[in-house]
């Protein structure tokens, strides 16, 4: 696939590198990387060659979330609805593949960033690492796939999706939204040796696990609390708060970063509309 994709696969014996290739804007995810993400699971799961997949960013960081500055410019319910229904058809395709995921999330992870690293089998990650719903801070609930209440404690989950606060990749771990937090800059050399383990096991045994585990959760309600929460996510949208709605027009007339920073910097009051 050419350099200048969005999305980049290559191969390295039995393990398939996809690789998110938006470094100029930290490889926020589009709905064109959403689309091409979904294509590749079903390519990777019928070349006859993948075993395991391991994903990452370019770029140095792992993931930025939506790109709701340029992305994907949603406007009307039906807008929103199918960015909703695109993203949830995406992370269920990981999720129900046969193939082991491991993601190697480096620096920057947040917002939807979070949603494709929780979704995959395996999350390597580094001290340095910064995980967040950050959009919560900003008004935006629910998450749109919630899948963080059935990884993590009741109390962890709590902390970290009513507070909207970042952790560390060692807090990821304790939280047990990570597999694993590597001492080192990169986990990306890690998650490729736990990605070439899985790959080297015999016959269909991880396949089979995979589904038995991932079974388990289902049985107990995942399935539709997270479809609950992707219409939620819908009505929130459509619905927007002040605070959300301020930061939406910022993102398109400044680009997020910079939204972000002047959010953060305005007392909750003023976007409120109170007075006093």
């Amino acid at each position: 696939m050419a350099d200048d994709a969005e999305l980049l696969i290559e191969h390295d014996g039995a393990v398939a590198v996809l690789t998110l290739n938006r470094p100029q804007r930290n490889n926020a995810l589009t709905d064109n990387m959403l689309v091409m993400l979904g294509r590749a699971v079903m390519q990777l799961e019928d070349d006859g060659r993948t075993r395991a997949v391991l994903v990452k960013g370019s770029g140095g960081v792992f993931c930025a979330g939506f790109d709701v500055g340029g992305g994907h410019q949603s406007r009307t319910r039906v807008d929103f609805r199918n960015h909703a229904d695109l993203a949830s058809a995406t992370f269920w395709r990981i999720w129900r593949s046969p193939l082991p995921f491991v993601a190697a999330v480096r620096k920057v992870c947040i917002g939807g960033a979070v949603y494709l690293a929780c979704v995959c089998d395996f999350l390597v990650t580094t001290p340095e690492t910064r995980i967040a719903m950050s959009e919560l801070r900003l008004g935006m609930a629910p998450p749109l796939f919630n899948i963080f209440p059935w990884l993590m404690s009741y109390r962890a989950a709590k902390e970290f999706l009513l507070t909207g606060e970042a952790i560390d990749g060692r807090k990821a771990v304790e939280w047990e939204l990570a597999s694993r937090c590597i001492e080192a800059d990169d986990p990306v050399p890690d998650a490729m040796r736990l990605a070439e383990q899985l790959a080297a096991m015999p016959d269909n045994v991880v396949a089979k696990m995979k589904r038995s585990v991932n079974r388990r959760w289902e049985l107990a309600g995942l399935v539709e609390g997270i479809n609950e929460d992707v219409a939620g996510f819908v009505e929130d949208k459509v619905n927007m708060g002040p605070m959300q709605a301020e930061f939406r027009r910022l993102a398109r007339e400044v680009g997020v970063g910079e939204a972000v920073r002047r959010m953060s910097r305005l007392p909750a009051a003023t976007i409120l509309g109170d007075e006093r």
